[in-house]
């Protein structure tokens, strides 16, 4: 499963090394709640549609199924 993940700007350092510690630390917490491993993909701030109201905000990728 692949989480997609807008960074805030102002955890942003400027340090590749700050941004691996947010794209482990996300996945480490989302295999802790859900019990499966993701993979965290960090994105832009705003690159994610926005939703209003109670959207579906889950885009199901698997092919085959």
């Amino acid at each position: 499963m692949i989480v997609e993940v807008e960074i805030n700007r102002e955890f942003f350092s400027g340090e590749l090394a700050d941004l691996a510690k947010i794209k482990n630390k996300v996945g480490k917490e989302l295999r802790d709640a859900l019990e499966l491993r993701t993979t965290v993909k960090l994105v832009e701030p705003g690159s994610l549609p926005r939703f209003e109201g109670k959207e579906k905000r889950v885009i199901d990728r698997r092919e085959g199924i």
